[in-house]
């Protein structure tokens, strides 16, 4: 059982379609029943982020893509009033400690580099989630 309800709702910006996936995928194998947005790019995150009609409980984002990184997004939600405290995971190909401290440090929850084992995104998503919300 995780220590995550089970009913929050997700947004996953990436814009690999097999990564968005099976990134859904194994949220649904944990057992999460809530929304999952799917956004293939950080112009279309920040978007629904704008206009979605409830706040997101967690966020998971790629580092890099075409329209924008994983950081712009991360700033953008930290200056709004609903996500500021939300839990955003950064996933990426690049392990270079200097750029996993500037996302810490920008507020990143926390960060998994790919590829990744199903353990591992628990693993991350249960410590952000603590990170956010202290039982």
């Amino acid at each position: 059982m995780s220590i995550i309800p089970n009913n929050i709702n997700f947004l996953i910006a990436e814009d690999y379609f097999t990564t968005r996936k099976f990134l859904k995928d194994q949220l649904l194998s944990f057992g999460f029943v809530g929304e999952i947005i799917e956004a293939e790019n950080m112009t279309v995150a920040r978007e629904i982020i704008s206009t979605h009609d409830r706040p997101f409980h967690f966020i998971i984002s790629d580092m890099e893509t075409p329209s924008g990184t994983g950081l712009d997004l991360l700033t953008f939600i930290r200056m709004t009033d609903a996500h500021k405290n939300t839990p955003f995971l950064i996933l990426s190909a690049v392990s270079d400690k200097t750029i996993i401290m500037k996302a810490i440090q920008l507020g990143a929850s926390n960060y998994l580099i790919k590829p990744w084992h199903k353990d591992n995104l628990k693993q991350k998503l249960e410590a952000c989630w603590l990170k956010h919300h202290k039982t």
